[in-house]
């Protein structure tokens, strides 16, 4: 009996070091996903050529922008940027840019624990860069270009406070200026849950509403599946076994259209990602390797959070 419990002692203690071992790696996230456009911006503002870096930046296609922006501000630090905000003819970039680096902060302050779990620092701590946020990112105009980046920023500040209508009122204005913006979607469909304030209601009129673009509905009904798995509560309604068959239906529909026509945009990691957790979740083995390997250890914002 000895020699099997010091068996299994050793076994777990394997378990947890491989788990550890894998977690560190995993936390080590490049998130320009190797694209050397992306990776470039970075060497533009580490050098001071920020004009060269705008252009740049303006020049990206929304999906590029997005993990652009969000690469720039979690590999550049706050004091660099305020010297490209206070260095450059037109602020517009750098104050985005901040705007998003304090949201990525509030949230490393926080961390992704429920509510009442959250230690009277991380609230703090939240609170300050969320405040912070909102103040670099009400300064982008309407009329600008970063109009609907902004927007999408402001949806997830918003869903840090529980402020539904808000959200939605920026949900709103992105999708009115660029239907075909990826992010806007994947925020609002966080937004909109019971565990922030939303219902299965606006799911459902989110869900009737999305655009006939096809990476766009493949990720956010992934997204919904996999979150509504989480919390045990089925968004689609019916019941857990029924909300099990709608997400293996999907994710053998996905795969089969992937096999057809492979997604070229940067944010195919995103679905990739959710593709791995989803399959994984319902046992799915041969996908979920498949789609972890297709990751290629971009682990995105979306399922898994910050990881720095």
């Amino acid at each position: 009996m000895k020699l099997i419990i010091l068996v299994l002692v050793l076994i777990a203690a394997v378990a947890i070091f491989l788990f550890l071992k894998w977690f560190r790696g995993s936390k080590k996230v490049d998130y320009s996903f190797g694209d050397p456009t992306i990776k470039k911006l970075k060497s533009l503002i580490d050098s001071g050529a920020y004009a060269d870096a705008e252009t740049e930046i303006y020049s990206l296609n929304s999906d590029m922008l997005t993990q652009a922006l969000d690469y720039i501000a979690l590999s550049v630090n706050e004091k660099k940027i305020m010297k490209w905000q206070n260095n450059s003819t037109s602020t517009e970039v750098p104050t985005l840019l901040l705007g998003v680096h304090y949201i990525h902060q509030a949230w490393l302050s926080r961390g992704h624990s429920v509510a009442e779990d959250v230690s009277p620092e991380g609230i703090d701590g939240f609170q300050f860069y969320q405040d912070k946020a909102f103040e670099q990112l009400t300064e982008i105009s309407d009329h600008s270009k970063l109009s609907t980046e902004a927007y999408t920023r402001l949806i997830r500040a918003h869903m840090g406070y529980g402020q539904v209508e808000e959200a939605k009122e920026f949900f709103t204005k992105a999708v009115a200026k660029d239907p075909n913006k990826l992010w806007p979607y994947i925020a609002y469909s966080e937004v909109i849950q019971p565990k922030w304030n939303g219902n299965i209601e606006m799911i459902q009129e989110l869900m009737a509403a999305l655009p006939s673009r096809r990476l766009t509905q493949q990720i956010v009904e992934l997204k919904l599946i996999y979150d509504s798995m989480q919390s045990e509560e089925n968004y689609f309604e019916g019941s857990m076994e029924d909300l099990k068959k709608r997400a293996s239906k999907l994710l053998n529909t996905i795969d089969n259209e992937l096999l057809k026509k492979e997604e070229t945009s940067i944010q195919r990691y995103v679905l990739y990602s959710y593709m791995f957790v989803t399959a994984n979740d319902i046992n799915q083995k041969a996908m979920s390797e498949k789609y972890f390997k297709k990751m290629n250890n971009y682990y995105t914002l979306y399922p898994f959070g910050l990881m720095k």
